[in-house]
């Protein structure tokens, strides 16, 4: 393309929008969160009462909550207002995330129909902090029953 004779042809004749301090983006988190279609891609741990994997998991969940703005769900950053309907679509896309990434057994001694995320947020952290010292101690007797051979752990090392 060529420069046609008595046109301006310079970007000085356009017109451009450019951010400043001042511009704010306003956008909602609710339908991008609402979207994820499988918690699995996100959050390849499954949270199970046998695997030793509370840590790792959670990590994975708030990485998630927070990729979408909703980290308050689960953290109490912000206080629960369960009558403001956004706030209820979130809590309602949390509480899904949890229940599609925890195992039955955990899910039944945690959840309660009442729970807000963070309601079971606590619950499930709980449940596994608590059991920190029997975890420890079964994990410890476990390793010492080892056999190799007709040795026990102790006399192979």
């Amino acid at each position: 393309m060529g420069i046609v004779s008595g046109q301006d042809n310079s970007l000085a004749s356009f017109s451009f929008i450019t951010p400043t301090a001042h511009t704010t983006l306003v956008t909602s988190t609710v339908p991008a969160a609402a979207n994820v279609a499988s918690i699995k891609s996100h959050i390849p741990i499954f949270l199970n009462m046998k695997a030793a994997n509370y840590t790792m998991w959670s990590v994975f969940f708030k990485v998630l909550c927070g990729k979408f703005h909703l980290l308050h769900h689960i953290d109490g950053s912000i206080p629960a207002t369960p009558t403001d309907p956004t706030w209820a679509q979130e809590d309602y896309i949390v509480l899904s995330w949890l229940f599609g990434c925890i195992h039955e057994a955990v899910l039944t001694v945690t959840v309660e129909p009442t729970h807000t995320a963070r309601d079971l947020w606590l619950c499930v952290e709980g449940h596994f902090r608590n059991n920190y010292e029997t975890c420890a101690i079964y994990l410890h007797h476990q390793f010492h029953s080892i056999m190799k051979g007709d040795l026990s752990i102790t006399e192979y090392s």
